[in-house]
């Protein structure tokens, strides 16, 4: 898990101890703190807020979970102090106020109404929030989440202050995430509120996550969109860090190396880097992994595949031949050397196995016969082919 988390603790505007969790990148300081809320009744450090926390802080993100457990303010106004709390917090104690805020379910109407007091928010992200009273299972409990309804409170505040009457004002990117399953805050209600937001705002559709996004895959790909999203934001902001990746970082000006990478202790996730482009890798879960990227065979599968097409186009270019379009489809397996023509000898150190990558070629165009054979023909002298087919040294030293 590449993140340190801390317990802490502050006052509200009742003088209410109120609890936090702080989860921060293991190796450098954040680029940016976010603010995360979630259901006023829901239990401390729910799976979803952890999943996202986790996403974010891989990010560079410091993220700050205020726990919903506390019964002293169960409508989304009370909820929305104490979230101004926990901005001052951050402002008091971390050098700075949340750059993002976040807020899952009922959490989200409250972080909507905080934001708009919060000068240092750049963005602004709910997740199957409630706009009004009818929001779903409204006052009654949800087969999707028996544990969440709409308490007395918190209608009480949406009669008193319906989101129509104060969204406006908020003059902040907002991005607005829902599932058409959720049987818990129906999606009329990320409707209501993307017609009440003013642009710039987006809508992200969940798919079939349900209302408290049980399915890690879906907190996880909520962190990496609400992520990107703020980033690009925080880019624009001339006075914000870049945010940059640990493989990134590794680079040094002058350095004769063409990528970096780097792994910490969360099982298998790595970043890769050629101090332009940064991108994961990872393993499927299946062996232990997150599934957040390509495995390894993936991205040689991939080099293999852009070496081919491009060298592929580059040749029709220069002939001035049709091709509209090429597709590629390539798989690697293992088996035996003698079913490949290879000398058994030759594979002994691999247990008799040698490495078997198919390549598929789709062209589209008007291409005679005699011009798709030579463009195969091309395709298997692309570089990286020619690399993998010649002998190699791999030379490795730890410094």
């Amino acid at each position: 898990n590449l993140m340190q988390t801390e317990r802490i603790r502050f006052a509200n505007s009742d003088r209410v101890q109120l609890s936090a969790r702080l989860d921060l990148p293991e190796s450098r300081g954040p680029v940016a703190y976010a603010l995360v809320a979630h259901a006023v009744l829901h239990t401390e450090d729910p799976p979803a807020v952890r999943g996202i926390a986790r996403g974010l802080t891989d990010q560079g993100f410091g993220v700050l979970s205020l726990d919903g457990t506390g019964p002293a303010h169960p409508g989304f106004v009370g909820q929305a102090s104490d979230l101004l709390h926990a901005a001052a917090y951050l402002r008091e104690h971390r050098a700075g106020g949340p750059a993002l805020m976040i807020g899952h379910s009922f959490g989200g109407t409250a972080t909507l109404y905080a934001a708009r007091e919060v000068p240092e928010v750049v963005a602004v992200a709910t997740i199957g929030s409630p706009a009004h009273r009818t929001a779903g299972a409204a006052g009654a409990e949800s087969s999707g989440a028996p544990h969440l309804r709409l308490t007395e409170p918190f209608l009480g505040d949406l009669r008193r202050y319906p989101p129509e009457s104060w969204l406006p004002k908020l003059a902040k990117p907002i991005m607005i995430l829902h599932s058409p399953a959720d049987t818990t805050v129906a999606i009329e209600n990320a409707e209501r509120l993307y017609q009440a937001v003013k642009h710039p705002k987006s809508f992200v559709s969940l798919d079939r996550a349900d209302h408290l996004l049980s399915n890690p895959r879906d907190a996880d790909f909520v962190a990496q969109v609400v992520g990107a999203w703020s980033r690009s934001l925080l880019a624009r902001d001339g006075d914000a860090p870049r945010s940059e990746t640990e493989a990134e970082a590794w680079f040094e000006p002058g350095s004769p190396f063409q990528v970096a990478g780097r792994i910490g202790r969360r099982q298998y996730r790595t970043e890769l880097s050629n101090s332009r482009h940064h991108l994961l890798a990872d393993e499927p879960r299946s062996v232990g992994g997150g599934d957040l990227g390509g495995g390894p065979f993936d991205y040689l599968l991939w080099a293999l595949a852009a070496c081919k097409l491009m060298t592929v186009r580059m040749y029709a270019d220069r002939k001035g031949w049709p091709l509209s379009e090429l597709r590629a489809r390539l798989r690697h397996k293992k088996v035996k050397a003698v079913d490949l023509g290879f000398d058994p000898e030759s594979a002994r150190e691999s247990r008799g196995l040698a490495d078997h990558i198919e390549v598929q070629l789709a062209a589209t165009g008007d291409l005679t016969e005699e011009q798709r054979g030579r463009l195969v023909e091309i395709s298997r002298r692309c570089p990286v082919s020619r690399t993998l087919k010649s002998p190699t040294k791999i030379d490795v030293t730890l410094v």
